[in-house]
């Protein structure tokens, strides 16, 4: 058994038996005259609910999630608030049983409530905090070397736009632009820069990096409609056999809750979606319907992570 775990376990056992004296103190004077399986009742229920709570409020003050610590304590405390008034009302079972029936109500949809704002945001701190392993991705970019691109992510020298001339400039940039967004739309993915397309790939890298990344968000902002940012970029280097280093530059796109819309010079717009390495062109209202129940996330790292690990 591990030392946290023990810990757990003497957290929960200390604040059950601190938490039972108190009420003995405090409440013992209203169980007199009281039936003794309703006050058996009421304290296993009790002793079942402490050590709950003290899993909870332990396990989120352990791993630092400061939001959830406090919304814990919160939810224990209004518990306990219901408990007593329940202890409070024994006497009268009707009214006591009605309490007794709110502890078990309230612990019940505070566990949802937990659960359903902080499963998706641990989740997506999971996720997020994958972006920035380099470790990883220096290893991901090294495995994708003799594989075809799927449906997560796209190998590219460079990108067109960098290298057009003015005619084509805004064409190429509106290209640029519906590959993310058709990535937006579907399930998200990464767009990996500095790497050539053909097998076996070779690391090539990217010059000036800086005004790269500047250039990429201008023409996001200029020709996607989002209200919130979808993408993070992330710079890795590896030493080519001269030993300096070559930078590839990673374009992470979010599966996003809204639909990216692309928007062109003439007023039109389109919903570009990723289908298998290609793309199409979806009606708004269909891709609106898609996402009714879609978060904004990266979960497509997890695919990604989990193709990786078998590998």
């Amino acid at each position: 058994m591990s030392k946290s775990t023990i810990i757990r376990i003497l957290v929960a056992i200390g604040l059950t038996v601190g938490f039972t004296a108190f009420i003995g103190v405090f409440f013992g004077s209203l169980f007199s005259g009281v039936p003794e399986f309703i006050i058996a009742a009421f304290v296993l229920i009790y002793v079942i609910l402490t050590p709950i709570l003290g899993f909870r409020i332990y396990e989120s003050f352990y791993h630092k999630r400061t939001n959830e610590f406090f919304l814990n304590i919160l939810i224990a405390l209004l518990t306990y608030l219901n408990f007593f008034f329940s202890l409070y009302f024994i006497h009268d079972l009707h009214i006591g049983f009605i309490f007794l029936i709110g502890v078990l109500c309230w612990e019940f949809v505070s566990d949802k409530i937990l659960k359903n704002i902080f499963e998706g945001k641990k989740d997506l701190d999971l996720m997020e905090g994958l972006l920035k392993d380099l470790p990883f991705w220096i290893h991901f970019i090294n495995s994708i070397r003799t594989e075809i691109e799927s449906d997560f992510w796209d190998a590219k020298e460079s990108l067109e736009m960098w290298k057009a001339n003015k005619s084509q400039k805004e064409k190429e940039s509106l290209k640029f632009c519906e590959k993310v967004a058709a990535f937006g739309n579907k399930e998200g993915g990464v767009i990996i820069l500095g790497v050539t397309n053909e097998i076996p790939r070779k690391i090539i890298g990217i010059q000036d990096v800086e005004s790269r990344i500047k250039h990429c968000e201008d023409v996001l902002k200029r020709y996607i409609e989002s209200k919130t940012k979808f993408h993070y970029f992330q710079v890795i280097s590896f030493p080519d056999e001269d030993g300096e280093d070559k930078y590839c530059l990673l374009l992470f796109i979010q599966q996003t809750k809204d639909v990216l819309v692309v928007k062109y010079p003439d007023g039109k717009f389109s919903c570009p979606q990723r289908t298998g390495t290609g793309l199409s062109w979806e009606p708004l209202e269909s891709l609106k319907k898609q996402k009714e129940n879609i978060q904004d996330n990266y979960n497509f790292i997890r695919q990604l992570k989990q193709e990786f690990d078998e590998n």
